[in-house]
């Protein structure tokens, strides 16, 4: 843990492992920095939080979120030190998203090529690939980025890929900064080792007034939570907890509420905090009123019971990184022209010609992308716009409608079992559970059995897990076993 200090913020954060990595022996993919900036005797705070990915493609990508908030502690440090909050509020946010990811981009690709120099990938980090690393040696270090540079009267947001940046005023209030990114749905991302790495940042500029309280958290913090209005909750709880018992204290705690996310949440878990300091003889304000659950810390009531056995490492329901879906490439303005893997409830326009997007996206191979559009129809295309015949392949829909790409394969149920690209790759069910219902939420396939009566968890070779929806009480229902069918992955 540390604790650093400008005239105007104090900064604390904290990262732990999570209860999948605990079981799988892998690495926290995690990384948080921050620091302090002097320019012109005004002082500045920089937080930085980066998540690696989890995927087996991703086998560097605890080194690569390390570099990550390096270099955005060493890039934005210069940048302040030239004038970066300086001037007309809608320059600098012009400008800072102008500059600044150009300039995280670059330097994180050369410092991850520099240590790919130096440590070349090894045949046991080929293995857990499964692909051909030197193809796009970026791709194996990937990472998000979240950073936020605090001064005096103005705090500066941006952000690359998924997780939560979450700006406090001075009453407790929480304030959406950031404009929306609708593709950061079911587990994917966009990434600092994608093409279109720098459209992709977004960036915001507070000020008038300027935030209390700044938390940058990458997603496996927020996943632990049941309660959708999570954010607000927490940073009313946590101003609280610093104006009651202070920051040094607040410090000190961190690691166990983490703790609790990771275990709940199964990722990895971390924050960075910057808090604005009172002025001098001016009295803090008088504390919120407690969430009702300031006791728990700031976890509170965490995923409900389905979701809890889901995610839970106590209950064997780990995954390896491999399970993870792929962050892919996409566009930034106006349409976007490469799509992203996303739950099938979701759509992203796809410049995609005579076909209507309505589903998620994977890669089937190098230079190739699959898109899945209404009744499970699937198109093999390339996602270079500047093909004049991207139309590689058409996968008719299955015959009962079902079907949605997950992990690099199109999941559908034909009479009853799973299949991964048409050929069986479901769970093994004793007795057999003929199945009806796919859905892909949170990294987990979920399914429906045929009578509705039980709802499975999936996920190859880490996850199966089986909860009775219904007793079967009414006229007509077949009831429920009072022990669910043994489930293997």
């Amino acid at each position: 843990m540390v604790s650093q200090a400008s005239s105007a913020w104090a900064t604390i954060g904290g990262s732990v492992l999570g209860g999948r990595h605990v079981t799988t022996g892998a690495p926290n993919q995690d990384a948080w920095q921050s620091a302090t900036v002097v320019h012109q005797g005004d002082e500045y705070a920089v937080l930085a939080v980066a998540d690696g990915h989890g995927g087996s493609r991703y086998v560097r990508s605890d080194v690569g979120s390390d570099i990550a908030v390096a270099v955005a502690v060493e890039v934005v440090s210069k940048a302040l030190r030239e004038g970066l909050l300086e001037g007309p509020g809608r320059r600098v946010e012009r400008e800072a998203l102008r500059q600044l990811p150009q300039q995280l981009v670059a330097a994180w690709s050369r410092r991850c090529l520099d240590h790919l120099g130096a440590h070349p990938f090894t045949s046991e980090e080929a293995g857990r690939a499964g692909a051909s690393l030197e193809s796009d040696p970026l791709m194996s270090y990937g990472s998000t980025l979240l950073v936020a540079v605090l001064g005096q009267a103005r705090c500066l947001l941006l952000q690359l890929g998924d997780g939560d940046s979450l700006v406090a005023l001075s009453g407790g209030e929480l304030v959406d900064a950031l404009p929306p990114d609708h593709r950061l749905t079911g587990g994917e991302t966009t990434s600092l080792c994608l093409p279109n790495a720098e459209a992709d940042f977004r960036a915001a500029l507070i000020e008038n007034p300027a935030p209390t309280l700044v938390l940058l958290s990458t997603d496996g913090y927020g996943v632990a939570f049941a309660d959708p209005g999570w954010r607000q909750s927490v940073v009313s709880d946590l101003l609280n907890q610093i104006e009651t018992r202070g920051i040094e204290q607040v410090e000190r705690s961190l690691p166990n509420w983490l703790q609790d996310s990771a275990r709940v949440g199964g990722d990895d878990a971390t924050v960075a905090i910057g808090y604005r300091l009172p002025a001098a003889g001016r009295s803090a304000r008088k504390p919120p009123k407690a969430a009702g659950w300031v006791a728990s810390g700031l976890v509170g009531a965490v995923l409900g019971a389905v979701g809890a056995w889901a995610l839970a490492t106590s209950s064997g329901g780990d995954s390896s990184p491999a399970a993870s879906p792929v962050p892919s490439s996409i566009t930034t303005s106006g349409p976007v022209t490469t799509p992203t893997s996303t739950p099938p409830s979701s759509s992203v326009p796809v410049v995609v010609p005579d076909v209507e997007a309505g589903g998620g996206v994977s890669h089937p191979g190098p230079g190739l992308a699959w898109i899945r559009g209404p009744g499970g129809l699937v198109v093999e295309f390339s996602p270079d716009p500047s093909d004049p015949d991207p139309i590689a392949e058409v996968r008719p829909p299955t015959s009962d409608g079902t079907g949605l790409v997950a992990w690099e394969s199109f999941w559908t149920i034909e009479n009853g079992v799973l299949m991964a690209d048409g050929v069986p790759a479901g769970p093994s069910i004793d007795p057999a559970l003929p199945l009806s219902g796919i859905e892909f939420e949170n990294d987990v396939l979920w399914l429906l059995s045929e009578d509705g009566d039980w709802l499975v968890a999936f996920r190859p070779q880490a996850i199966c897990k089986i909860v009775a929806v219904s007793t079967g009480t009414g006229d007509g229902e077949s009831a429920a076993p009072p022990d669910p069918p043994a489930c293997e992955p």
